[in-house]
């Protein structure tokens, strides 16, 4: 039985708690920091002028962490001021007891009056903590809390899918986190990188359209056979990349780079599923079939690149000469990136 309870923090109670680690914001259906500094100098105020603050909520962990549903926003906004991270901006101006106006914009925490820091310091906030609540509730809370809020979709698809936990262990793999660009990792879209892969390997007729995709993981029925072989299939197309190409050479840095884009990456994923027999450990042999069908399919790729814009014929003689190869191992790489084509919604999705 979860119990609620909660803490009365002040300011500098929140402070001290957010850098030495007993507050964290770890669970996986926070959003990363999207305040802009307007926004948070308007919370500032907020507490300089002695406003309501609503209160946050977070989930109490065993070891006494509160790990933050709703507030990561704020509580930030106030750590990284009070810690001189930014000036206050976009402010009316404050008006103290004599009528005066004081001009707030452009001042960091140590720049304000010392009435002014022990007004943010000393202003008290509600943590309100669920203790011992399964992933469920937790989940429920997040989404009652945010009911009224305008939250991404794929924010509430986190809230509500069955196996997120699952699907987070297998987007935190080294396969994945390698082509996590830093935009990627402030949008915490290793996740979606793994729901993808569950729906083009284990789907009928797959679909990356928002709606579709969201009726798929929130009724997705994850089996332990299908999360040791994604894992598996990941660890391949690591060895792939990692193992298979040498960054120092340009024809092969070029590859790398664009398995790192997202929809050619989950192409690699699907070919890398199609190499593997599901039974059998992963060899070299598998890796060694892979690589060269990206090495061979991108030669012949970039075959303009050998030939100035007068020499195109032989490019045309090229391809004419070597048709049936070249059918062949386009084949072999282009049932990968079918697969994103043949799904529905695949054509939003940029192609580089």
């Amino acid at each position: 039985m979860a119990n609620i309870g909660t803490y009365h923090w002040t300011v500098r109670q929140m402070v001290d708690n957010i850098n030495s680690g007993k507050v964290t914001y770890d669970n996986y259906i926070q959003r990363s920091q999207v305040w802009k500094r307007p926004v948070c100098s308007l919370l500032i105020d907020t507490l300089i002028n002695k406003y309501i603050v609503p209160p946050f909520y977070c989930a109490k962990l065993e070891d006494g962490t509160l790990d933050f549903l709703d507030g990561k926003q704020r509580s930030l906004a106030i750590n990284q001021f009070i810690n001189g991270d930014y000036a206050l901006e976009g402010l009316d101006p404050f008006v103290d007891d004599d009528g005066n106006d004081i001009d707030l914009n452009g001042k960091f925490f140590s720049d304000l009056i010392e009435e002014h820091q022990n007004r943010i310091k000393d202003f008290v906030l509600d943590i309100i903590y669920i203790e011992d609540a399964n992933p469920d509730l937790l989940n429920t809370t997040f989404l009652r809390i945010n009911s009224g809020v305008q939250l991404k979709s794929f924010m509430k698809l986190r809230a509500r899918a069955p196996y997120i936990t699952e699907f987070n262990e297998i987007g935190k793999h080294p396969a994945i986190q390698n082509i996590m660009t830093l935009a990627r990792k402030e949008n915490k879209t290793d996740d979606l990188i793994a729901m993808q892969m569950y729906i083009l390997l284990y789907t009928d007729i797959p679909s990356f359209v928002p709606a579709d995709l969201e009726e798929t993981i929130v009724h997705a029925e994850l089996k332990q056979s299908q999360f040791k072989q994604m894992n598996e299939i990941l660890d391949l197309a690591e060895a792939v990349v990692t193992n298979g190409f040498d960054p120092e050479t340009k024809a092969d840095k070029k590859i790398i780079t664009k398995l790192k884009v997202q929809n050619h990456f989950i192409a690699l994923i699907y070919l890398c599923s199609k190499v593997k027999d599901e039974d059998k450990v992963i060899d070299d042999s598998e890796a060694e079939k892979i690589t060269n069908i990206l090495k061979e399919f991108a030669a012949i790729e970039n075959m303009e690149d050998q030939f100035s814009e007068e020499d195109m014929k032989k490019i045309d003689e090229y391809q004419e000469k070597n048709k049936e190869e070249i059918e062949k191992l386009g084949e072999e790489y282009s049932t990968a990136l079918m697969a994103l084509i043949t799904c529905e919604g695949a054509d939003k999705i940029k192609f580089e």
